[in-house]
């Protein structure tokens, strides 16, 4: 080689050698390849989290649903007292919080249903239970023991001032 420097004026008249051209080719192919698997990787890695994030029980729908609506009620039904600590939308449906509290000892099979839906009452301390029902046109649901003891409640989300579109069926 000579020592004088090479003028890169001249290069430009001269077309791209091959090997250039395919190795600029296959450059752009495997970035484009990169990118798409990186975009890919990322959305996929979002969605996930996204759907993590998303409760999945219907005690974490109605603890994060908003707004909430805190009637405060209670009532005295089959050996248990039972408040109406929470009222949520959930779209279609209607979500209640109750706190339960056994009065007496709570036999193994003393249960509530409310419009249909078992609600079992175990023994020991009070605890929370969670239910979903269906919307109605009057916002009326009952609630009535299972064990065969006499009494119903009725639990009337209006009257409790919680708003019609929480309870109101649509159309």
């Amino acid at each position: 080689m000579s020592d004088e420097p090479l003028d890169l004026r001249s290069l430009a008249d001269v077309d791209a050698p091959d090997v250039v051209h395919d190795a600029l080719r296959t450059f752009r192919r495997r970035v484009l390849t990169r990118y798409v698997w990186i975009t890919l990787a990322v959305v996929l890695a979002l969605g996930a989290l996204v759907w993590g994030l998303q409760p999945h029980t219907l005690q974490e729908r109605i603890d994060s649903a908003s707004p909430v609506y805190q009637p405060q009620s209670s009532w005295q039904l089959a050996g248990m007292s039972v408040g109406l600590a929470r009222v949520v939308d959930l779209g279609d449906t209607v979500g209640m919080r109750f706190a339960v509290v056994p009065l007496r000892a709570a036999d193994q099979g003393d249960t509530v249903r409310i419009d249909g839906q078992l609600q079992a009452v175990s023994t020991g301390d009070g605890f929370d239970t969670y239910i979903e029902v269906p919307k109605t046109t009057d916002g009326i649901y009952r609630m009535v023991p299972n064990s065969g003891a006499p009494g119903s409640v009725t639990i009337d989300l209006g009257a409790m001032r919680v708003p019609e579109d929480v309870w109101k069926e649509q159309g």
